[in-house]
Formats: structure tokens, C-alpha cells, sequence
């Protein structure tokens, strides 16, 4: 055994292939008001925030539905 060459245990066809798109653009909004870009600054409207509190207080939320919601998730 060469201690140079790796060990490929697997048959592979040079023709078996996955592509990815990759899109970039603006983040996509959802109607309440978050994406899935954690890093978005639509994360940190206070609006946005304050009714998924809301929601979860008038008991038409989970908060486990609000933590999805904020994560841009479909409920």
C-alpha cells in the first residue's frame, strides 16, 4: 500500500453528480415578516417581535409555532 494515495473504498461513475443551485438575491419574506437568513436584520424588528409575543399570549400561538415562525419555517 502507497501511505501517499488515499483509499477509496467506494465505486464511483464520473457521471453520477448532484448540482446545487446556490441563489443569491434578497432575502425571501414570508407575510410575517421573517426569513430563513438568521442574520437578516428582519430579526430584530421590534414590531415583528412583539406580535409573535402577542400571538403566544392570546393563545393563538405555540411557542414552538413562534420559534418557527421567527426562523422563517412554515408553521
Amino acid at each position: 500500500m502507497n501511505g501517499n494515495q488515499p483509499i477509496n473504498n467506494t465505486t464511483t461513475n464520473d457521471d453520477d453528480y448532484y448540482v446545487v443551485p446556490v441563489i443569491e438575491g434578497p432575502c425571501i419574506h414570508n407575510d410575517t415578516g421573517f426569513c430563513y437568513d438568521m442574520a437578516h436584520e428582519c430579526h430584530e424588528n421590534p414590531e415583528s417581535i412583539a406580535e409573535l409575543h402577542q400571538g403566544i399570549q392570546d393563545g393563538e400561538l405555540t411557542v414552538e409555532d413562534a420559534n418557527n415562525i421567527y426562523r422563517g419555517k412554515t408553521v
